[in-house]
């Protein structure tokens, strides 16, 4: 990763899993939406910098949001929702409509990856570490000097 704090060439989908075991995408996927969500997408000057132009650029694999949503899948079955961790397509649906997951209903009921188009690890804003907003200001100095 480069100091503007995007990761431009990396790979489009991202195994939700390892062995069988959920996993949390890497701080590096955090910094990059932030940087382009923040930054890149409140500012008309980087509209048509190439790092801007494809919004599918990046990994796509997470969601910073203020508060996790209840789980839509726990609400529909009429049992306790818990807090969602995933914002993803069902993939046991024809029409693969897109619901907040808790991890539970994500394993039995969401994709095997994360990615743009395919579903998002949701983070609230204030799981962000201060490693990863020290290096957000970084990158949002780098970007606004451009």
């Amino acid at each position: 990763m480069d100091d503007d704090g995007l990761l431009a060439d990396s790979p489009r989908r991202w195994d939700a899993s390892e062995g069988g075991v959920l996993r949390r995408p890497p701080e590096d996927h955090v910094l990059d939406h932030l940087v382009r969500v923040e930054v890149l997408a409140g500012d008309d000057r980087f509209l048509f910098m190439p790092e801007y132009l494809s919004r599918y650029s990046g990994p796509g694999t997470v969601a910073v949001i203020e508060e996790l949503p209840p789980c839509d899948v726990c609400k529909r079955r009429e049992r306790e929702s818990r807090p969602a961790r995933y914002d993803a397509a069902l993939i046991a649906m024809d029409t693969r409509p897109w619901a907040y997951m808790c991890p539970l209903c994500f394993v039995e009921q969401g994709p095997p990856q994360l990615g743009t188009g395919i579903g998002q690890y949701l983070v609230e804003r204030a799981e962000v570490t201060a490693a990863v907003w020290e290096r957000f200001r970084r990158a949002k100095q780098v970007w606004l000097k451009r």
